[in-house]
């Protein structure tokens, strides 16, 4: 096997999960509709989760494949301020409680990420009428091809980051985050657990938040607006953090448009809540 037997396994998790599924899908018919959500949201969120730990192992197969990086510092060299992440932080020394908070609230709300398709899946199904809660799946189905479409362009485009590729820009003690313990802790998470290091061209974070913007959008709800402050402040993080290139979340916009159009095709209804 190329990945070796336990990848090969785990590879395998999504589709015994499917093929469970289609097995026993009489079964599934008959539990009530907040169980078949429910489910739903596990199927969707175990493939996201299991595809994305899929390209770290394909990566590293590979002995890692060639990054890109260069191309997309070149492009931010033509920046006023390079690189941005070191020129806003030096700004901020000289309030440094409210430094301090500032970058606490952007590892804190980086983290938001991880519920965002949840937390739009939900609110979808509970603004939904009676007769198209079904339609939920169809959010389920163009967030996937989201994931999945973002997935295969960590491939074909593997960018490390900032965070590796310019570390030798932030050595010094000036260029550290000021993080308090409670910051220190979230970011040493986040560093440790990081299942891919090729996570970067275009930003799932950035995109996940436009395709929930986009959906509540259609709902008219107030979530919209709660959706847009969350997606400023998340692309805020992912830049100061140095996680992503400004062009990582400037490709997030036509990744989301792409997944509407190849699930479109995929669905048979249009998703919409009335």
């Amino acid at each position: 096997s190329l990945f070796g037997n336990s990848t090969s396994i785990t590879l395998l998790i999504p589709a015994l999960v499917a093929l469970l599924t289609i097995y026993q899908g009489h079964k599934f018919l008959q539990i009530t509709d907040w169980g078949k959500f429910l489910y739903l949201i596990f199927c969707m969120s175990l493939t996201c989760v299991m595809n994305y730990f899929n390209i770290g192992v394909i990566d590293r197969s590979f002995g890692g494949l060639d990054r890109l990086d260069h191309w997309f510092v070149m492009m931010e060299r033509h920046l006023p301020f390079f690189p941005i992440s070191i020129f806003v932080q030096q700004k901020l020394l000289t309030f440094p409680r409210f430094s301090t908070f500032f970058y606490d609230s952007l590892i804190l709300v980086y983290y938001c990420y991880f519920f965002i398709s949840i937390y739009c899946a939900i609110v979808f199904y509970r603004h939904c009428a009676e007769d198209r809660k079904y339609l939920v799946g169809g959010v389920a189905l163009i967030t996937l091809w989201c994931y999945q479409i973002n997935n295969l362009l960590y491939l074909v485009v593997p960018v490390t980051g900032p965070q590796y590729y310019l570390s030798h820009l932030f050595t010094e003690q000036s260029a550290k985050f000021p993080f308090s313990i409670f910051g220190k802790t979230l970011y040493h998470m986040m560093q440790t657990t990081q299942g891919t290091f090729i996570d970067c061209f275009p930003s799932g974070h950035f995109a996940m938040c436009i395709l929930a913007s986009v959906f509540f959008y259609r709902l008219k709800a107030r979530h919209f607006y709660f959706m847009l402050f969350l997606s400023l402040w998340i692309g805020l993080a992912t830049v100061l953090l140095r996680y992503h290139y400004i062009l990582d979340l400037v490709a997030s916009f036509p990744l989301v448009l792409f997944a509407f159009i190849i699930g479109g095709k995929f669905y048979p209804e249009k998703v919409t809540p009335v």
